[in-house]
């Protein structure tokens, strides 16, 4: 059961429901386009005075298999607000980035072997 000002945040996608009937709103908007999980598997509940935290395992088949974590916070016995974080696989950078990042890397260190300081961040290269 939520709470009347019920919110939930999802930081790694950055959408937040303010509200219990935004978040039935979207539930039932995304149940018409998304695969049920095959199964949820409960690795620990931890629950103190009105803050549970869930840690479970969620496997859509096909390889979909995420990690997550849902706090919540209750009040009036209700859930009032949420975070729901999924572990997802770590950002590796493509050749277009790396190459971005070399030239400017390139960039500062020879403006800084010219004596100049950098944004305040690097002290000029003393001269040989």
């Amino acid at each position: 059961m939520r709470h009347q000002d019920y919110v939930m945040e999802m930081p790694q996608s950055g959408e937040r429901f303010r509200g219990r009937e935004n978040m039935r709103a979207f539930q039932r908007a995304r149940s018409d386009h998304s695969t049920l999980p095959r199964s949820l598997q409960l690795r620990r509940v931890l629950v103190k005075e009105g803050l549970w935290v869930v840690e479970a395992v969620i496997d859509y088949g096909g390889g979909q298999v995420f990690d997550v974590v849902l706090i919540s916070e209750l009040r009036d016995g209700k859930m009032w607000r949420a975070q729901w974080v999924e572990r997802m696989e770590p950002w590796v950078p493509d050749h277009v980035f790396l190459a971005q990042f070399a030239m400017i890397m390139l960039s500062l260190v020879s403006m800084n072997s010219r004596g100049s300081r950098v944004g305040g961040l690097m002290p000029p290269v003393p001269s040989r």
